[in-house]
């Protein structure tokens, strides 16, 4: 388990403690001999964790300091450089680097590594862009539709057996898009 998921692990461990403790207080009693054990057993688990998350720290820290695990800024990929500069731009601490990270007038222009992974995550959390018709095309996309009114509208009826039907015919027309470029200012912060 990464960091993350112990610290989330610990979250939803407290909540459950938390619970515990409280519907014995609304019912103004103390805790059954079950709560109880199900109260130390959650204290135990919440301490292993906070054993295994110091652990977690103690090596990276170790790594860190190790000077031949370190790499210089020239031996890191363009794409960790790429995602320090955009932390260190978030956290208000830029410095100017040899990164595709331009602070233009309203923000700073974010290096194509980084907005790929952020669209990634949107596309994966966002049920209205899932939902979407998305057409990755180049050039112009041409949508053919039915224009109803010019040709009228086409309607349903039903029909008794060996009746002839009114025929009638329509135009489609199309729908046109050229490519535009389109954006949307985000903050991205915590």
């Amino acid at each position: 388990m990464g960091l993350k998921e112990l610290f989330e692990a610990r979250a939803a461990k407290q909540e459950e403690m938390k619970a515990i403790l409280d519907g014995a207080q609304t019912e103004n009693r103390s805790l059954s001999e079950e709560e109880s054990t199900k109260f130390d057993t959650l204290e135990k688990e919440i301490k292993d964790i906070d054993t295994q998350i110091s652990r977690i720290q103690t090596v990276r820290s170790l790594e860190k300091s190790d000077p031949e695990v370190e790499q210089t800024p020239e031996k890191r990929s363009i794409e960790e450089r790429e995602y320090e500069a955009f932390a260190n731009y978030l956290r208000g601490t830029e410095e100017r680097s040899p990164v595709n990270l331009t602070k233009g007038d309203n923000g700073a222009v974010i290096p194509t590594s980084i907005a790929n992974k952020i669209i990634e995550k949107v596309v994966e959390i966002c049920p209205i862009f899932s939902d979407a018709d998305r057409y990755n095309i180049k050039g112009t996309l041409t949508i053919p539709y039915y224009d109803a009114t010019t040709n009228g509208d086409i309607t349903m009826s039903y029909a008794d057996e060996f009746t002839d039907g009114e025929s009638t015919s329509g135009k489609f027309g199309s729908i046109s898009l050229t490519g535009y470029l389109a954006r949307a200012i985000t903050d991205v912060s915590k």
